[in-house]
């Protein structure tokens, strides 16, 4: 089917290009600035409940710090989403650098 429609393909293309580039900003946030950067609260937690992704900013800057022990023990999925959002910047990485070799070659 998205082989079939090319506009449907490239607006898949742009939504991901655009979410990579917040998924990278995250990562680079996470690598060079402190945890008392961030200091927004969950709403969730003022309410003494958990979500989902509680814990989740802190353990990316323990992941960043390669604590990983201590990112488990904050969010248990913190991890597995650090390493997705890490795959996917190889991906598009790799993604936009051929493009530009082609478009150079032709």
């Amino acid at each position: 089917m998205i082989a079939e429609n090319p506009e449907l393909k490239n607006a898949i293309k742009i939504v991901w290009y655009f979410f990579s580039v917040i998924f990278i900003l995250i990562i680079l946030v996470t690598l060079f600035k402190t945890k008392e950067f961030i200091t927004i609260q969950c709403e969730y937690k003022l309410n003494r409940k958990e979500c989902f992704f509680c814990g989740m900013t802190r353990a990316f800057f323990e992941i960043s710090k390669l604590n990983f022990q201590k990112a488990y023990y904050l969010n248990r999925g913190s991890i597995f989403l650090y390493n997705l959002i890490t795959l996917n910047t190889i991906i598009i990485t790799i993604t936009l650098f051929k493009n530009q070799l082609n478009k150079l070659t032709l």
